[in-house]
Parts: structure tokens; sequence; C-alpha cells
């Protein structure tokens, strides 16, 4: 059971939710979307919830493969958080941020987590207009793939290179 706060009910998850370590897919389509005012949560959580895509991490782990062809925004986008995520910003889709959070792609060690941005836009800027940091690579391994016309906006992109060896995190 969740909480849904558009409709002000509790909701009974659907079985997707429960598949820990399994691949799912979810596309966002302009007549669907999500709202959530929590933190954090994984996509599992807001596949149960309705409305506009906003005010909350997209978190995409756990072998989850999420596609973005509509208006989206959220306040950080964490990409292989602890396992394998991969984030696909379609032609159409126009993700961008909500606040002043970081978004990582390959967070923690032996993590792994890929960005495709295939035709859409991804704008790394709050809501103030202010850059916002892109980590790729933070402790883990981190893609980010422009193509088909794709477009990235943000002004602090942070590459890192971790040497698993010397455990140093120096390029």
């Amino acid at each position: 059971m969740i909480w849904n706060c558009t409709l002000q009910v509790f909701q009974a998850c659907s079985e997707l939710t429960r598949r820990a370590g399994k691949t799912s897919t979810v596309n966002l389509r302009k007549s669907s979307g999500l709202t959530t005012k929590f933190s954090r949560l994984t996509l599992g959580v807001l596949l149960a919830l309705s409305g506009s895509a906003s005010g909350a991490s997209l978190e995409v782990d756990n072998d989850q493969i999420t596609n973005i062809d509509t208006d989206v925004a959220y306040d950080a986008y964490l990409v292989g958080w602890y396992g394998t995520g991969v984030l696909n910003i379609l032609a159409g889709g126009n993700a961008s941020l909500t606040t002043i959070t970081t978004s990582v792609i390959g967070a923690n060690e032996d993590s792994e987590g890929t960005v495709n941005v295939l035709g859409g836009t991804w704008r790394l800027y709050d809501s103030g207009n202010n850059a916002r940091p892109l980590n790729v690579g933070q402790s883990g391994t981190g893609t980010l793939n422009i193509k088909q016309k794709g477009h990235v906006d943000g002004g602090l992109f942070k590459i890192r290179f971790f040497d698993r060896r010397r455990r140093d995190g120096q390029c």
C-alpha cells in the first residue's frame, strides 16, 4: 500500500513494485504523468502514482530501463545509484530539474548507470536558472551518450575516473 497524494487515497501497488532485482521498462507518454512530493522514491513506487511528473528524485536502478518522451521535472536524476540503470531521453522528451540537487550517473562502487539522450533534451538547471552539477562515474561506472540530435544543456559536468586498484578516486 502507498499513499497517492494526487487522489488523497491509499492504493495497492502493482506486482511490478515487488520485483526487486528484475528488469522493468516504463514509458512515460504525454498522456500519462507521475506526481509525488516524496524524496528518493524508487521508480517502482512512482509507477503507482498519477498526475504530472515533478517533485521527487528519479532513481533508475535494479536493472531498470526508463524512457522519457514528454516534459518531466525532478529534483535530481540518479541513474545507477546502487545497481544498474538506463535512462533514455527520447525525441519529444524534455527532462529538467526542480531544485539545486546534483544528478549522478554511476554513483556508488559496483554501480553502473547509462543515460542516452536520443533526440530529447536534458536541461541541468534548477528553477532559478542556475547550472547544476552532473557527476558521471562518481564512484561507479557512468556513461552519457548524446545521439540523434539530442541536447544536454548545463554547465557543471564532472567526469571522474575511479581507479579501483588504488581506491583513491584520482584521475
